[in-house]
């Protein structure tokens, strides 16, 4: 476990508006539809549980019977400077009791979030692509939803008309929250109308949340007046890249009516890769991603691997974990800084209103810039200013990064910054981040190549993650002696090339090719329980699918 030491301060913030009385998001909830399980909060903090013990498991690393993880903490930051001057941000870090700038909930139209509204919101929206599937299958059946499901019927999206009955509190009126596809065109979430959730992936987190519910106590500056719209997802695969990583789109809307001539869009990371003391960052600046990879060829700090506070190590088995910015609609390149903080320097609020904005710059917080060489901060010996620290492969001899640099093994956090550009009043601003891990990865001195190589893989296949309704082409597919201890003799149509078996949370269990109209698929080795076992077509449809029962 990595210990966090927090002091919290009771400082006064100078709002331009009235701070309101909204208490902290308690609420959290697992994004578990691949390989990775991670933890998400309300408050809009990632992977931890908010009291220093971080929950971003790979399934590589939970079958060894152990709970090393590569991330710790991450977090949206905005930052600006109104047309006066003044810098306003929201900053998420390690938010601990009331030290946040963040609140559960939408901004209401008169701008002013409250301790109801923070309270109601605390909470997540859930939905797997199999619920959204069986929901559409419920209605084509005879045109009636016989079997409602709450992730579907929950649904936050513009007037539904059974949200308050699954949740006990209304809709806001006349506002766009989660994204729905309208069947009938009406502008008007119905599911028994045949609207479903706009998801992503085999399983996505939608929730709410905004920095004007009460004082600024960590970033210490007065509130942008955002309301911030997240779905995490995640895609079950059997494409590794694609497998072990985890989505965060970001929609930040403009609620406060405040001009920004000059703003900035960010996401704070600390990456503990393992042991948390014996880290190295970089950044490769073609694909807007920062990673982390180990400091040498053994996770640890002893001689034998061992870290403080017991925390599980990698070992010798080390991986690389990359964020990138896939995303962002505040300026090209997305990337815009990305710099590594010394231990602690993010534990305590901050105490100028010119750090997170110094920060998300891509300058010190002293103000200094970024110099090549070193640790970066050259003072007096090197002006050759950089926009990113570290740019070059950890392979490259010859390269500027932090192995080439010899730097002290140490425990780093990165902030990566995007802008600036000019936001207006109710402007949205979008921002999609991805968490990719690569296992195994050859040390010490790692390529970057085997990370880059699952990047370039993870954006190939984007166009395939927002959920698309299966084609049922009508090719038959029976299955016999249902339920089963999990052998079963499935009868093909023609036109099918493969069956494939998730199980109810739509994560991908097996596959395999279909050589004739007569196939045996065994699925004896996965856990008593509902499975689907569906036929893909020629053309890469879904032909039909069946319930299967494993008994035993």
């Amino acid at each position: 476990m990595k210990y966090l030491f927090c002091f919290l301060m009771m400082i006064i913030s100078s709002l331009s508006i009235t701070a309101q009385d909204c208490e902290p998001g308690e609420a959290h909830i697992f994004l578990d539809g691949n390989s990775v399980t991670a933890q998400l909060r309300t408050g809009g903090d990632l992977w931890w549980d908010g009291l220093g013990n971080p929950h971003y498991f790979t399934a590589d690393q939970l079958a060894k019977g152990d709970s090393t993880i590569p991330l710790f903490v991450g977090g949206l930051w905005v930052v600006g400077l109104d047309e006066s001057g003044n810098v306003h941000s929201a900053t998420s870090r390690y938010p601990v009791g009331n030290v946040t700038d963040y609140w559960p909930g939408p901004v209401p139209s008169d701008g002013l979030a409250n301790a109801t509204i923070c309270s109601s919101w605390d909470r997540f929206f859930k939905v797997n692509k199999s619920e959204i599937d069986a929901h559409l299958s419920d209605l084509a059946a005879d045109n009636v939803v016989d079997t409602p499901l709450e992730s579907i019927y929950s649904w936050p999206s513009r007037g539904n008309p059974y949200f308050e009955d699954y949740t006990g509190y209304a809709m806001p009126p006349d506002q766009d929250l989660a994204p729905f596809i309208d069947v009938d065109g009406d502008g008007i979430y119905d599911p028994n109308a045949g609207d479903y959730p706009a998801i992503k992936g085999s399983q996505s987190i939608w929730w709410v949340y905004n920095d004007v519910g009460n004082n600024h106590l960590a970033s210490n500056t007065d509130p942008v007046g955002v309301e911030v719209q997240v779905m995490a997802y995640a895609q079950s695969s059997r494409d590794d890249a694609l497998d072990y990583t985890t989505f965060y789109d970001y929609k930040v809307i403009n609620k406060w009516g405040l001009t920004y001539p000059e703003f900035y869009a960010g996401f704070f990371v600390d990456p503990d890769l393992g042991c948390y003391l014996d880290d190295y960052v970089g950044v490769d600046s073609t694909r807007n991603m920062a990673y982390c990879y180990n400091a040498d060829d053994l996770d640890g700090v002893t001689a034998d691997g061992q870290c403080p506070g017991a925390t599980p190590t990698y070992s010798e088995s080390l991986p690389m974990v990359g964020l990138s910015f896939i995303s962002s609609s505040v300026s090209e390149p997305a990337l815009s800084s990305c710099l590594p903080r010394v231990p602690n320097q993010y534990v305590q609020p901050f105490h100028t209103s010119f750090q997170p904005y110094n920060s998300i710059r891509g300058l010190w917080n002293d103000g200094r810039p970024l110099t090549y060489g070193g640790d970066g901060y050259n003072v007096g010996t090197n002006t050759d200013t950089a926009r990113y620290i570290y740019p070059a492969d950890p392979a490259n001899a010859d390269g500027w990064s932090a192995c080439t640099a010899d730097l002290e093994i140490n425990d780093y956090q990165l902030v990566m910054g995007s802008g600036p550009t000019t936001w207006t009043t109710d402007q949205t601003i979008e921002l999609t981040v991805a968490a990719i891990y690569v296992p195994e990865v050859e040390y010490p001195c790692p390529s970057i190549k085997p990370l880059q190589d699952a990047y370039d893989r993870v954006v190939a296949a984007l166009p395939e993650l927002p959920y698309v309704p299966p084609i049922i082409t009508g090719e038959l597919l029976t299955i016999d002696a249902n339920p089963t201890p999990g052998i079963y003799q499935v009868e093909l149509g023609p036109n099918i090339t493969e069956l494939v078996v998730y199980d109810l949370s739509g994560k991908l269990c097996q596959g395999q090719s279909v050589t004739s109209l007569r196939e045996v698929i065994d699925i004896s080795e996965h856990p008593v329980g509902l499975y689907i076992i569906a036929a893909v077509a020629t053309d890469g449809t879904l032909a039909t699918s069946k319930k299967v029962v494993k008994t035993y």
